[in-house]
């Protein structure tokens, strides 16, 4: 079980996948997140792409974020999210996505007009993390200034060689073994 950090659902337990195949956002870098985003969090869509629990989406929720979509493909994490939209009571504010990244970047949730923050924190080693980045770069809701990407990879990993030209890397931060990629979009 993981605890949500902070905001209006702060101490409530999340259920989590058994097994090792979802690899849970620790609450240190989730924490870090959040300061980092600051009071910016309550003027996005927060888009938490290969969710697993959902717990850095419920945590955006729980902070002031409008909504959140949930992006997942696993039935196993699928079954934790459901029941943790209903542990919170999110209502209409919470979505999910049924389907592996990038392919449901084509999902009618990712045709909103609003600002949004796209968090990732695809399998390591995989390549996904540039994939979904490049695939996000051409949706053309995010070819607008004023959206915000999160990338959250292995520490050695070189994200920055492989982003697609909208995206200007902001900064990274790293957290033991893990680092936070902050992109925004450029603006033309």
């Amino acid at each position: 079980m993981l605890r949500i950090t902070g905001g209006e659902w702060r101490g409530r337990k999340l259920k989590t996948p058994a097994g090792l195949a979802t690899r849970p956002t620790p609450s240190m870098v989730r924490e870090a997140l959040f300061n980092i985003l600051g009071p910016l969090i309550e003027e996005y869509v927060f888009f938490d792409l290969f969710a697993g629990s959902g717990i850095v989406g419920f945590e955006a929720l729980s902070r002031g974020a409008s909504r959140a979509v949930f992006v997942e493909q696993s039935r196993e994490a699928l079954a934790c999210l459901r029941e943790n939209f209903q542990l919170l009571g999110c209502g209409t504010r919470a979505v999910c996505v049924p389907q592996a990244m990038p392919g449901a970047l084509n999902a009618d949730a990712f045709r909103c007009e609003e600002p949004a923050l796209f968090f990732l924190d695809p399998p390591y080693k995989q390549g996904w993390g540039i994939q979904t980045l490049e695939a996000l770069g051409g949706l053309p809701a995010v070819r607008q200034p004023g959206h915000v990407c999160v990338v959250q990879a292995e520490k050695e990993a070189l994200l920055e060689d492989h982003v697609a030209e909208v995206w200007g890397l902001r900064r990274r931060y790293t957290y033991g073994a893990t680092a936070l990629w902050v992109y925004d979009t450029r603006i033309a």
